[in-house]
């Protein structure tokens, strides 16, 4: 892939995640020029007195020329956009999920084809934390012995999620948009299949509890039981409790390893000691820290830490959830 200069960066959607990686992208490289695609102008001229270009279609935005460009839009559109800068050869930043399953099998197969002449990198933000790095660090040197089971579980309360805002109208809560708890709290998924590799699903338990405002056809709990040669792996999501609670456990015949993701800390507990891991990066950092790879994947030619196959993985196992059936 040919070396880019990093000088002007379009974003594309201008939701939570969007405006996001605008205010890191506004803070911390001042000198880039930056262009939205987006309707809602109104936000741009209201919070940001640096002039940022407003585009309201992707051939208009295309005039500006990115050297790189973030796909923040709603995940029914992260294929085809990506699609789309990958004609022009602009690095990419695809926010998670990858897609919905929904795409066509060409477009699928055209995107991991371009994946492989341009950048893109899938933004699974958790990948970039160093209590990650650290729990893959403990696995490989199999501190916990024979491991028996690997949990990943988060629950949180949709309504609390983006503060000022009616959930009920977010991508979150709609179908056509890309919603429910598979799609939109896809990391743990992501970071089972980082740490485990390949997962055999044995039983789906999933459902629309009625208990928020959302499309009847979405699910807003989901229970995947997985196998990864012996160990029995569990994801626990969902988006209707109260307080919320994040995190990822692996058990063996030695001890405990739990990354507790709210408190950026891991504890590796053994019969007779324990021993803590703390992070000082809070999220916020770990966009920063993604952007920073995302750049030097263009400057310096880096390999994206979670490419398209990577992402297709995550989108494979939830299409297997979704139609799970006993």
């Amino acid at each position: 892939m040919k070396q880019k200069k990093l000088e002007k960066i379009l974003i594309i959607g201008l939701g939570s995640m969007g405006k996001k990686y605008l205010k890191i992208i506004n803070k911390n490289w001042p000198e880039l020029e930056i262009a939205v695609l987006t309707s809602n102008s109104k936000y741009i001229h209201e919070n940001y007195n640096k002039k940022i270009l407003i585009f309201e279609s992707l051939d208009q935005a295309i005039e500006f020329r990115p050297s790189a460009a973030i796909v923040a839009s709603p995940a029914p559109f992260h294929i085809s956009q990506a699609l789309f800068l990958s004609q022009f050869k602009i690095p990419t930043l695809i926010e998670k999920p990858l897609g919905t399953g929904k795409e066509s099998i060409k477009d699928i197969k055209e995107i991991n084809y371009q994946s492989k002449k341009n950048i893109i990198l899938v933004g699974y933000v958790l990948r970039h934390s160093p209590c990650a790095t650290y729990i893959k660090k403990i696995l490989s040197k199999n501190s916990l012995g024979k491991l028996i089971e690997a949990d990943f579980h988060c629950g949180s309360w949709l309504p609390s999620w983006r503060k000022g805002i009616d959930y009920t109208k977010t991508v979150s809560a709609k179908s056509y948009l890309g919603g429910g708890v598979l799609l939109e709290m896809s990391h743990e998924i992501d970071l089972a299949l980082l740490f485990l590799n390949d997962l055999e699903i044995k039983y789906v338990y999933k459902k629309n509890s009625g208990l928020l405002e959302i499309d009847k056809e979405l699910e807003d709990t989901a229970i995947i039981i997985a196998r990864k040669n012996n160990v029995c792996v569990t994801i626990r999501l969902n988006f209707c409790t109260n307080p919320s609670e994040r995190k990822i456990t692996f058990r063996g015949e030695e001890g405990e390893l739990c990354w507790d993701i709210l408190k950026n800390r891991v504890i590796l507990s053994k019969p007779n000691s324990q021993k803590i891991y703390k992070s000082d990066m809070n999220i916020q950092d770990l966009y920063v820290l993604q952007l920073e790879h995302f750049f030097s994947c263009i400057n310096n030619q880096k390999l994206p830490i979670c490419n398209i196959n990577d992402g297709l993985k995550v989108l494979n196992l939830i299409l297997e959830a979704k139609d799970f059936s006993i």
